[in-house]
């Protein structure tokens, strides 16, 4: 399959993260389009005027605040946009209720540069690659 151009919206509060998903996106993934934010007020700004990203990557400042993620699902025109949830949390009610707000993945985050680049070799491979994206409504 051939490799299509891939936008992503990451919401990051954390600068040290953003840092390393950054350098991760610079150096190994420069053809993505990754734009940042910092939280999901700026996130909706972002989505009400900029070109929608193919995928979101959203760390929720408290995992089980996941309003952002189930108004997105419900939002018509912006909930066939896949999104992870990327957190430090392992506690199986958080990863219900993730998916249980539609979230099409829950990814544990990385604790060094070596393992991020996996992940995002992995998810990027996979969204870019594999997966067929709707890049525009059918209507």
């Amino acid at each position: 399959m051939s490799a299509q151009p891939l936008s992503i919206l990451l919401i990051e509060q954390d600068p040290i993260e953003t840092a390393l998903i950054q350098t991760v996106f610079d150096a190994r993934h420069p053809q993505v389009d990754l734009r940042h934010v910092l939280d999901a007020h700026a996130a909706w700004q972002h989505l009400e005027s900029q070109s929608l990203p193919d995928l979101i990557i959203f760390n929720p400042p408290n995992v089980l605040d996941l309003d952002f993620l189930i108004e997105i699902k419900q939002r018509q025109g912006l909930m066939q946009i896949p999104l992870i949830v990327l957190t430090g949390s392992k506690y199986d009610l958080e990863v219900y209720r993730a998916y249980e707000a539609h979230a099409n993945a829950y990814v544990w985050r990385p604790v060094n540069l070596a393992e991020y680049e996996e992940l995002f070799e992995v998810l990027i491979r996979f969204w870019r690659d594999m997966a067929r994206l709707p890049r525009q409504s059918p209507s």
